[in-house]
């Protein structure tokens, strides 16, 4: 019950700040669920979902099968999606998306999922990338190394989103 509460309480603060969007503007969801195993974060998640209307979700460490994050979406009313399976108790990605936009994958892996996002009747694409740093610091120049590649191939304009609380250290 705390949780929610919070959640709610935390939920009013940020409708307060919220500015209206311009015309045509596209909202994304990011969260770093840390593990969707349980009620009380599927809850918190959907609140999310029908309070911002996100016509992207991308979720990093889900800690969930392939099976189980395609119910989740499609709980949340998103009949498409990307998922890389967690190892064991840790990772999982998910990215999800409404019917309106056209998505293609690009690649993926443990740390990443890439793709071209199109508005369908629109000729305008962009690039994507779900994003999920190392959990080990000492091995964050992987990371690092992962997005310089993954740049070094962009073409298009590229909205990069994550979890890079792990690679942004001091040292």
């Amino acid at each position: 019950m705390l949780a929610f509460c919070l959640f709610f309480f935390i939920a009013e603060i940020s409708r307060s700040w919220r500015c209206p969007a311009p015309p045509g503007a596209m909202n994304l969801l990011n969260w770093s669920c840390q593990g969707l195993g349980n009620l009380w974060t599927i809850e918190a998640l959907w609140c999310l979902v029908c309070n911002e209307d996100p016509k992207i979700v991308f979720l990093c460490e889900t800690r969930c099968s392939k099976s189980v994050m395609e119910s989740v979406c499609l709980k949340l009313g998103f009949r498409q999606c990307i998922v890389v399976e967690s190892n064991d108790a840790s990772g999982g990605l998910c990215l999800m998306w409404i019917d309106e936009l056209a998505v293609s994958l690009r690649y993926a892996s443990n740390n990443h999922i890439d793709t071209e996002v199109e508005v369908l009747g629109v000729q305008r694409r962009w690039r994507f990338t779900g994003f999920y740093g190392c959990p080990d610091t000492v091995e964050c120049y992987h990371s690092w190394d992962l997005l310089i590649r993954l740049g070094a191939t962009n073409l298009l304009p590229w909205l990069c989103c994550g979890d890079f609380s792990k690679i942004l250290t001091a040292e």
